[in-house]
């Protein structure tokens, strides 16, 4: 059927002796295809043909956008609608992803691979984890947005994959190894460096995943998209923080301006660096589809006690680095100083019982120059701005937006404590910022200065040494990367002078030379908010296997009286041999 094939590298050695194989165009879709299909099971597929009333299901069936949202009982004027429906057709012409024409419609089969590509655990089943689902999911957004779709290159790209008549395919046992194909691992060729997710879209998609976010939940996945219409009703405020998380990536964006593109080394720098779980909703967003009755509102969204820095948005916005079951499990209020007062001794008293970790949140106005005595008294105690690096930029995002409130946060995983000459916490302690742009400092393991809660007049710190108290002088002692809150719980100053000390660097910059300032600014908020015990977030964790296992039973399908459906699903492999994931040769 093929050549034989084996290599002494270590990463082509772990197949042994594979082959290549020349297979059509089509025979190579139908397998995938195929592929795709075993990774679902009988009672999804069955789902799948009840929900869109069809007699039959054979993959070929063709389904407009208009049709699918509906389905999906998405809200009628979903402003991001035209990049979600372009995604998924491109996904759908996998791997053959050049082959993708703007359209109004697509098969079934395509809306399969879709929902397979979209989901972490059906991709593992088809690529055993050998495959990059960033670089699609880039490549979807650039590929069919405008910058991509002048007619001269459209063209030119159809010429080059109609050429392509035969494909090498790489199996071995008779199963397909598609993570090994080569128009796989090229990406049916795409050039990366010529592409460019235009911000406009990119702020669309990430207002989309924003408003969802609770669907990353185990036992929302189901859920449908009308579950979500309050929050879609509330998209302006949603998308407000989606802009904070592009200017991550465009500094210079605002609501107004959101021209410019984002190429694909900053798109993976950002994502994996400083937002990693963002795109983490897509992967279940399309599932409802494999439910016959996925449960309506009384099943209930979480809903969280909003205070002025915790909302819905905050939340979707923290979900985006932190786990969701951390951000939408049990985070309990404990201290909010707007209501419990700013001081030392109320902060104490509210937080120090939570035996588990917390987040405390910050957030202020920049401060200038001002004629505030009580700053000008704070400013003394503080060690003036210098460069440790002559060459460093002094600018950075957003430095000249005072308008824009600052909000800094601590990640802190163990409990508090007084601590008026060491410090507290460990290497699992995190400092961030969520406006007006978002960023994290990870901890490192040496230079333990995690955090001090200084009840002799030297506040909270984070990544600093403890300040000088002696007599009538007091001295911060700011370390590179640091937050520091003056014991009246009245002013902030974030510090970020490169590398060396307890926290890195800002994950937006990179290997890059990261540029070296400071924030000081005026509190107006601060919060701690406690993350939930052990046996809390057990109890959730039950909760939400409960709700998943309802789910399933909620379809009430009889899979060995599946009648017509069984032609489709013994194309699949599904029936009577229960094929390979792999895509049976």
């Amino acid at each position: 059927m093929g050549q034989s094939w084996s290599t002494e590298s270590s990463e082509d050695g772990q197949l042994g002796n594979a082959t290549i194989s020349q297979l059509q165009r089509s025979e190579v879709d139908r397998l995938f295809v195929k592929a795709c299909v075993s990774t679902l099971l009988p009672i999804e597929l069955v789902s799948l043909k009840q929900q869109m009333a069809l007699d039959e299901l054979h993959g070929n069936e063709i389904i407009t956008g208009d049709q699918l949202f509906a389905l999906l009982a998405s809200p009628p004027n979903l402003p991001v609608k035209g990049v979600l429906f372009r995604c998924i057709q491109f996904l759908g012409k996998f791997p053959f992803l050049g082959a993708w024409e703007d359209s109004a419609d697509i098969t079934t089969g395509e809306m399969i691979k879709a929902i397979v590509l979209f989901s972490p655990e059906r991709r593992n089943k088809l690529f055993n984890d050998g495959f990059d689902f960033l670089k699609l999911l880039f490549l979807a957004v650039a590929a069919t947005g405008p910058s991509f779709t002048e007619k001269a290159e459209k063209a030119e790209k159809k010429d080059q994959t109609q050429a392509k008549s035969a494909v090498k395919v790489v199996s071995k046992a008779n199963t397909v190894l598609w993570s090994k194909m080569p128009i796989v691992q090229t990406s049916d060729g795409f050039d990366f460096e010529k592409l460019a997710v235009s911000a406009q879209d990119l702020v669309s998609l990430l207002t989309f995943v924003l408003v969802i976010s609770e669907i990353t939940i185990p036992g929302k996945s189901h859920f449908r998209l009308s579950e979500f219409d309050t929050a879609f009703s509330n998209w302006g405020l949603y998308e407000k923080r989606a802009m904070i998380l592009l200017r991550s990536f465009l500094p210079s964006a605002t609501r107004s301006k959101t021209q410019g593109s984002v190429n694909f080394a900053l798109f993976e720098r950002i994502v994996t660096g400083t937002m990693p779980e963002v795109f983490s909703p897509l992967s279940s967003f399309m599932d409802s589809l494999l439910f016959v009755n996925p449960p309506g509102p009384e099943s209930g969204m979480i809903q969280q006690e909003n205070t002025k820095v915790i909302t819905p948005y905050t939340l979707s916005q923290l979900a985006t680095f932190l786990p969701a079951e951390l951000v939408y499990g049990r985070m309990k209020k404990l201290y909010v100083a707007s209501e419990a007062g700013f001081s030392m001794r109320s902060f104490q008293s509210k937080v120090f019982k939570w035996n588990a970790p917390t987040i405390l949140f910050v957030s202020g106005f920049r401060v200038r120059e001002t004629k505030n005595k009580r700053y000008e008294q704070f400013k003394e105690h503080f060690p003036n701005f210098r460069k440790t690096n002559p060459d460093a930029d002094t600018t950075y995002p957003n430095d000249n937006d005072d308008g824009e409130k600052l909000t800094f946060g601590a990640y802190i995983a163990q409990p508090w404590k007084i601590s008026n000459k060491d410090c507290f916490g460990d290497s699992g302690s995190m400092l961030f910022q969520i406006s007006p742009h978002q960023s994290i400092f990870k901890a490192r393991k040496i230079d333990q200065h995690y955090a001090y809660f200084n009840t002799n007049g030297g506040g909270i710190g984070f990544g600093n040494d403890q300040p000088l108290l002696k007599s009538n002088t007091k001295r911060y002692q700011p370390g590179n990367v640091s937050l520091t809150i003056d014991s009246s719980l009245e002013f902030a100053v974030f510090r970020h002078l490169g590398r060396g000390g307890t926290y890195q660097e800002g994950s937006i910059y990179g290997e890059e030379q990261a540029p070296e300032y400071e924030d000081r600014f005026s509190v107006t908020d601060l919060e701690v908010w406690g993350c939930g015990t052990e046996k809390d977030l057990a109890e959730q964790a039950k909760q939400w296997e409960w709700e998943q296992k309802e789910a399933l039973a909620r379809q009430r399908v009889n899979v060995k009286n599946l009648g017509e459906e069984r032609a489709f699903l013994e194309m699949a492999g599904l029936v009577g041999g229960h094929g390979a994931s792999g895509g049976s040769m």
